[in-house]
């Protein structure tokens, strides 16, 4: 049996929202399984432990930092460099930190070598 989506009601502080519920798939599927994982998980995150996942966060920063190339890249492709310069600003780098600051270099100077140049130039 499934149920069809259904437009719900969110109040918001100083605003008014309407979302849409997720459609639910028939109970003997990959797709049910997949969804009561996702609700599991949602459902963690509000009793997660904080000290916890301080910690995990400060082990992701340190393999991030501990990973990176003398020249401030990770790997010398673009997209991943991109996320993890945008993962450890997330967890709290300044832009003055020199692992960060070496990776926005490294974006940059591979973003300029990538650029379009006309042939013969």
């Amino acid at each position: 049996m499934c149920r069809t989506a259904s437009a719900v009601a969110v109040r918001t502080v100083g605003a008014s929202a309407t979302r849409t519920r997720q459609t639910l798939v028939p109970v003997a599927s990959w797709d049910s399984v997949f969804q009561w994982l996702d609700r599991l998980i949602h459902g963690y995150r509000k009793v997660a432990l904080k000290p916890l996942r301080k910690a995990a966060m400060n082990t992701a920063a340190r393999w991030i930092t501990e990973r990176q190339e003398n020249n401030g890249c990770w790997g010398g492709i673009q997209p991943p460099a991109v996320h993890t310069v945008i993962a450890l600003h997330l967890l709290g780098f300044d832009l003055d930190r020199p692992a960060l600051k070496s990776g926005l270099g490294s974006v940059g100077s591979a973003r300029a070598e990538m650029a379009w140049r006309p042939p013969g130039t």
